[in-house]
């Protein structure tokens, strides 16, 4: 507490912390103002180096993608001592089932496709292949043998030397999408390059997209992709294994 406190006193008066609503393993999530706008502070756990979360990295890409309207505005990060602060974005998680689905699943399609398409020329040569091996490697000397091994197979059936990496997200789920007029994506401390599958794998088997649902989506998404649904399912069993090494993870470094 003493240290977190020191942290943040280089703020000074810049800074007041409204409320603490959110708490977990890899970070301390705070309601706050800062320089007299209402924000939201992130400061690091320890355990969030141990899973090779790399804070400049993560900023190196917000700020690069801040011209496409997809997160909220970084207010300031200071990735040695693990906070971040960005603008509070007023909305509500995304409701897929409402009367406006069709509308609000294409917007978010076209959303995910701004990520997808972005040039990735400027950005860090990292793919989410190395975050699967942190796991993997901090499980290794558990009982998670026949995980790592399904993972392993899994990885070398999708992913070869022709896979088309492109900017992901890699955590779109529920908590990470809200609806503010438009669509905003949060959270994007796993981003870096990624086969795209990953992120629509991600987002039909969190959501539980059926096939109409996945069609709506596909309309903003673009319609020049053909959807292959062999390599969809095999791209859904590698992030639900890959949830489970990350829970794993966790309970290893407890």
């Amino acid at each position: 507490m003493h240290k977190e406190s020191t942290d943040l006193s280089k703020l000074g008066n810049r800074i007041s912390i409204t409320e603490l609503i959110k708490f977990d393993e890899i970070s301390k999530i705070y309601l706050c103002k800062f320089d007299g706008i209402k924000s939201i502070l992130r400061k690091d756990m320890p355990l969030s180096k141990s899973l090779n979360l790399d804070r400049k990295r993560e900023v190196d890409i917000l700020y690069k993608i801040k011209d496409l309207s997809l997160s909220p505005q970084i207010l300031y990060s200071d990735h040695k001592s693990g906070i971040m602060i960005w603008r509070y974005v007023d909305g509500v998680e995304i409701d897929i089932f409402s009367d406006n689905h069709e509308r609000i699943l294409a917007e978010f399609g076209r959303q995910v496709k701004k990520v997808h398409s972005f040039s990735t020329e400027n950005i860090e040569k990292y793919n989410f292949l190395h975050s699967i091996e942190t796991y993997k490697n901090i499980i290794s000397d558990t009982s998670n043998s026949s995980l790592v091994g399904e993972m392993n197979a899994l990885i070398k059936t999708l992913y070869s030397k022709n896979t088309q990496f492109k900017l992901c997200h890699n955590d779109l789920t529920k908590p990470n999408i809200l609806m503010n007029g438009s669509v905003s994506l949060l959270d994007w401390e796993y981003a870096c390059l990624n086969d795209p599958y990953f992120d629509l794998a991600t987002i039909f088997s969190n959501f539980q997209l059926d096939k109409v649902s996945i069609e709506f989506f596909l309309k903003g998404y673009g319609d020049d992709f053909n959807l292959d649904s062999h390599k969809l399912n095999q791209f859904i069993k590698l992030v639900k294994l890959t949830e489970k090494a990350w829970s794993e993870s966790i309970k290893a470094l407890i």
